[in-house]
């Protein structure tokens, strides 16, 4: 789900890109944008469900998410221009679309500007993607301050430290371990470089937690050699394997 917001976005610059040469493709965009907003609301319950250190990670994409439909339309409305209300002339300078769409967004509307009759039915879809996004935010900014009102306490964190049953590996970091105190390891595998340094191919993605200045453990994966080589702090664990691939490429022959 992860991959695929991500293939989304780069659709949507796509999109953008080639609505300068066919409207079509400016009005493919608001469809794209909100099968991207569903992706996101899926990921809300499925992120924190898994850990609630993810709340952060969660944060920025609705920023992202938020700007980026923003900047989006502007562009198209930079390409088609938008209409001076008191002159009536076509503008097509870029501040001034990025303000049409951020009034349009957030359903201001001004009356200072106004659409070309081709976009019309465009700004309709950015507006009711501004009323989507709003209860984003809001949900976001709840959770923080439902996070911060009931887990502050050291008491709260020993608990919640306790129930994932966490414990300093070899490495110094926590990970987690199962009933019978043993560490517990993905399943999935991960086709990594061997290591650099060392040469070593026994390497695999690990899950580990920070609990230092945070509200709930925050769950990070990893990628370490026996020889001190890692990679450590990634969201998920094939960014964890892309960043340790990068950083340890294959040798020529």
């Amino acid at each position: 789900m992860e991959a695929a917001s991500w293939l989304l976005y780069l659709l949507i610059a796509v999109l953008v890109f080639f609505s300068k040469f066919s409207i079509v493709f400016a009005y493919l965009l608001p469809l794209v944008l909100f099968l991207q907003y569903t992706i996101f609301i899926w990921m809300i319950p499925l992120n924190l469900n898994w850990s609630r250190g993810l709340y952060s990670h969660l944060l920025w994409k609705s920023i992202l998410l938020i700007c980026g439909t923003v900047f989006s339309f502007s562009v198209v409305y930079q390409f088609y221009g938008v209409i001076d209300s008191a002159t009536g002339k076509t503008i097509n300078n870029y501040l001034t679309s990025l303000y049409f769409s951020v009034t349009t967004w957030s359903t201001l509307g001004y009356g200072d500007f106004k659409p070309v009759d081709s976009m019309r039915l465009l700004t309709s879809f950015e507006a009711i993607l501004g009323v989507l996004s709003s209860p984003l935010i809001f949900t976001m900014i709840w959770k923080y301050c439902d996070f911060r009102i009931w887990d502050t306490s050291n008491e709260d964190e020993q608990k919640e430290r306790k129930a994932l049953n966490l414990r300093l590996d070899d490495t110094g970091v926590w990970k987690q371990i199962d009933e019978n105190g043993q560490l517990i390891e993905l399943t999935q595998k991960y086709e990594l470089n061997p290591c650099r340094k060392c040469g070593a191919t026994d390497l695999k993605v690990e899950r580990y937690f920070e609990i230092i200045g945070v509200v709930s453990p925050r769950m990070r994966f990893m990628v370490y050699c026996k020889c001190g080589n890692y990679i450590y702090g990634k969201h998920m664990a094939m960014t964890a394997a892309h960043a340790w691939n990068k950083k340890n490429p294959k040798k020529n022959g």
